[in-house]
């Protein structure tokens, strides 16, 4: 199959195989200085505010009465999607529970990372290059490729909660990798690429 002829042909170019094991996730905290030597972390995670498009043209604010009272907190903490659409106002974006924070990281090669914690159920530490155009939306949302993301966990949970194994040909930032170690799976990940290597190993 194209899986196995993939796997077979990484194997023998003596392509890079990183065997990443769920206890190594350390409880999903955001690795630090101390966890990745060789990647420096640029400064602390600061808020980080998107531009909503219900904004137009207008600048984003915070509406305290509107966005920041008690039981529209208390909402928006227990259901996800009433959040995503409250912080998509505009008079709401630059409110503090709207704040996307980051990690902003060098990593060993020069490249710029980003990481970031998903909103995903169990959630992850991410690893991305935010100049890559498919990582835009990622960034909004927190989570790539919802639809995939969503199938992902309805075919994988039940498997990876017996300790199943995941094989990843061709890993690129690692996000079901990533995304299976936080279901926890046993992964195997194949990726060539060494700027994505540098990602996966931030992201593990």
């Amino acid at each position: 199959s194209h899986s196995s002829l993939g796997v077979r042909a990484a194997v023998r170019a003596g392509r890079c195989a990183l065997a990443v094991e769920r206890d190594q996730m350390a409880l999903r905290i955001p690795p630090t200085v101390a966890d990745v030597p060789g990647y420096q972390l640029q400064r602390p995670p600061l808020p980080l505010i998107y531009t909503p498009r219900s904004c137009g043209g207008a600048a984003p604010s915070c509406d305290s009465l509107l966005c920041m009272h008690k039981r529209e907190l208390r909402r928006a903490s227990r259901n996800a999607s009433y959040k995503a659409a409250l912080c998509g106002r505009c008079e709401c974006a630059l409110c503090l529970a709207c704040a996307k924070p980051r990690n902003l990281w060098k990593a060993p090669s020069g490249q710029t990372l980003e990481t970031v914690t998903t909103r995903t159920d169990p959630p992850f530490t991410f690893a991305y290059n935010p100049a890559d155009a498919d990582m835009k939306r990622m960034r909004e949302q927190l989570v790539l490729e919802p639809v995939l993301t969503h199938a992902w966990h309805e075919a994988t949970w039940r498997c990876c909660g017996s300790g199943g194994l995941v094989v990843d040909v061709g890993g690129n930032f690692g996000w079901y990798t990533l995304y299976s170690l936080a279901l926890g799976c046993r992964v195997v990940v194949f990726e060539p690429v060494p700027l994505f290597q540098e990602a996966l190993r931030l992201g593990v």
